[in-house]
């Protein structure tokens, strides 16, 4: 970190008002990354869709399956061959489509696009913070700043988690499919019904692909942007929401509010007969679920820090 201030950045506090100099409102905006929230979600339905191919190709094996085991009698019920029969094949079966899942994984470089998205997303928060940094104060950071050290741990950590959460979208889809077929079985479903449960399972399982994407971008957002807010300094930030249907009747209320980075607002949700229920949580913009709010900072001039590009002339103050 650079730690002296810039002429041009001493000159711009030491104009404003004494009842303003302390604190600055940013000039600009941040954005929430739709676009990368869109290559998550491309990315988590490709691994989905691992699953779908798997279960495109060894359903009619398993309905035969099935058909062939099916107990029809209340005597075939207790036919100890016809379970026996149907656990073995089954077992075999799940056993070729774990084989081919994990040689479909390996030849996915999963690790690679998810690290891919990481970057890019940071690279579109950090630019847009470099452009508010100089709105407001005039000023050129050094960007390289944001993309080393602590910070290219961050989005190391945040990479390794999320490759591990994407891998398991088919891993948990086939454990469903092993439980649904299973339970069809020994519950006398037939085939029509097992195979409407799972497909309605792979449906399901796609859904939870977008949420994923949502969710995840939004905390890697939430990241960056505190890391970067706190890192210069700042102490609050303003809360701005998204003006669509999908906000949360809380954060819709947050909207425009400041709150202090060491003090979180709570988590609620509105109900017709409790009015608001509190979760117990405390979130900050994009902490909670599929949250796609951002916070804007509110720079204290007193304790601001930034990695001020090269060549500016130095006050020599701290």
């Amino acid at each position: 970190m650079n730690e002296k201030i810039p002429a041009q950045l001493k000159n711009a506090t030491d104009k404003a008002p004494t009842k303003v100099r302390s604190r600055v409102r940013a000039k600009g905006t941040l954005l929430y990354p739709d676009s990368s929230e869109r290559e998550y979600a491309s990315l988590a339905l490709k691994h989905a869709r691992m699953y779908g191919d798997l279960l495109k190709e060894y359903l009619p094996e398993i309905e035969t399956i099935l058909r062939e085991t099916a107990r029809t009698d209340s005597k075939d019920y207790h036919d100890d061959a016809k379970i026996l029969d149907f656990s073995e094949r089954f077992s075999r079966t799940i056993r070729k489509m774990e084989k081919e899942l994990a040689e479909k994984l390996d030849d996915f470089d999963t690790e690679y696009f998810i690290k891919k998205v990481a970057k890019r997303a940071n690279g579109s928060n950090t630019r847009q913070w470099l452009q508010l940094i100089k709105k407001t104060y005039g000023i050129d950071l050094d960007g390289h700043y944001y993309n080393k050290g602590t910070w290219a741990d961050m989005i190391d950590r945040w990479a390794a988690e999320n490759v591990g959460y994407v891998k398991s979208i088919p891993q948990d889809s086939l454990a469903t499919l092993r439980q649904i077929v299973q339970n069809g079985y020994y519950d006398g479903w037939g085939v029509i019904k097992t195979r409407n449960e799972i497909m309605k399972a792979f449906g399901v399982s796609k859904k939870k692909a977008k949420m994923l994407a949502a969710d995840q971008m939004g905390s890697l957002c939430a990241q960056i942007t505190r890391k970067k807010q706190t890192d210069a300094g700042c102490k609050r930030y303003r809360w701005k929401a998204r003006n669509d249907n999908r906000v949360r009747d809380a954060h819709r209320q947050y909207n425009g509010k400041i709150f202090s980075w060491d003090n979180p607002p709570p988590a609620w949700y509105m109900t017709k007969t409790k009015g608001k229920v509190f979760t117990g949580r405390h979130c900050h913009p994009g902490e909670d679920y599929c949250c796609r709010c951002i916070a804007i900072p509110i720079f204290d001039s007193d304790t601001l820090q930034l990695p001020v590009k090269s060549g500016y002339e130095e006050t020599g103050q701290t």
